[in-house]
């Protein structure tokens, strides 16, 4: 960070207003053109309302993280994607050196938005499967998936596995599968492990589903703007994903080191300093360590089955 933008971090007060004013001019060039830039300028604003941890984070990780959103066109409301703010040491294990810094997270709604926006995806779905249901996967010539969850008054069971199926406009068909153990190993190598984990994580089927969804965009074609979008925000989940990580883990439990990209001009429009005090009308509705509004069922037809759903598996 320059010397410049440590003065003015030091001397400038900086509130959920004037961040927004800051990255408006951004904004207006990097936005899709269906998205009016003062709309998602007053959705950074209202994040960091709801959650004043964020005002603490370096402004160069607040910037990349918000251009990074409108990048991909989705809509920092805790539904389509959301802020959320980490202690990164952005030191060494030997030698730690923790800082505030924003994050973005894309979320399954946002995901299925994009892919319903792309014009070359005709569906995609991704579904929890759980024990209680009935589940085959068929390889050979004709591959499918059949899933049958069980009955509505039966207890569904633990989750076992979740599967994603990708239909495109010139009839092909992407399907990915993963069993619960190998969702799991993936999560492992992340920061948000305990997030997948059923018994500790409220919304694992979230997660659960963005994995896959990540999995099976490998296979899309990148031919328009649009899906290139969708596949670019897919792709934003590895950000949470270390997969070189070493067993050890810092002694206070913090996320590890996290290699940022280069930031983009105008920091200095960003006027940056002591976190301002939340207000005290604003209710906490959002999960502090996803970002996620926490707001009931999803929404969306592509949503429509909740992460409580329990299937049976023929692995």
């Amino acid at each position: 960070m320059s010397t410049e933008l440590q003065q003015t971090e030091q001397s400038e007060k900086r509130t959920p207003t004037t961040i927004a004013a800051g990255l408006r001019p951004q904004l207006a060039e990097t936005l899709p053109s269906y998205i009016n830039p003062d709309s998602f300028a007053r959705t950074i604003q209202t994040a960091l309302q709801v959650n004043p941890k964020l005002l603490q984070c370096t402004s160069r990780s607040l910037m990349i993280a918000c251009m990074k959103a409108a990048a991909d066109g989705l809509i920092l409301d805790g539904r389509e994607a959301a802020l959320i703010d980490r202690n990164v040491n952005v030191g060494t294990k030997q030698a730690p050196q923790y800082e505030m810094q924003a994050t973005y997270q894309p979320m399954f709604q946002g995901l299925m938005k994009l892919a319903r926006n792309s014009g070359d995806i005709s569906s995609i779905i991704a579904h929890v499967v759980f024990k209680n249901d009935t589940f085959h996967y068929i390889l050979g010539d004709e591959e499918r998936i059949e899933h049958s969850p069980a009955g509505l008054e039966e207890d569904r069971g633990d989750p076992i596995a979740c599967y994603a199926i990708a239909k495109l406009k010139d009839g092909t068909v992407v399907r990915e599968i993963l069993r619960k153990s190998e969702i799991l190993n993936i999560a492992e190598q992340g920061k948000n492990a305990w997030q997948y984990k059923p018994e500790s994580g409220k919304n694992y089927g979230e997660w659960w589903r963005k994995t896959l969804i990540r999995r099976i965009c490998k296979y899309l074609p990148k031919s328009t703007d649009a899906i290139g979008r969708f596949v670019q925000a897919a792709e934003r989940i590895d950000d949470d994903f270390d997969f070189e990580l070493e067993p050890e883990q810092p002694a206070a439990k913090l996320p590890p080191p996290k290699k940022r990209g280069g930031a983009a001009e105008a920091l200095k429009s960003i006027n940056p300093t002591a976190p301002v005090e939340p207000d005290a009308s604003q209710a906490k509705t959002f999960d502090d360590e996803t970002g996620e509004i926490i707001d009931g069922e999803y929404t969306g037809d592509d949503m429509a089955e909740a992460d409580t759903p329990k299937p049976k598996d023929d692995f």
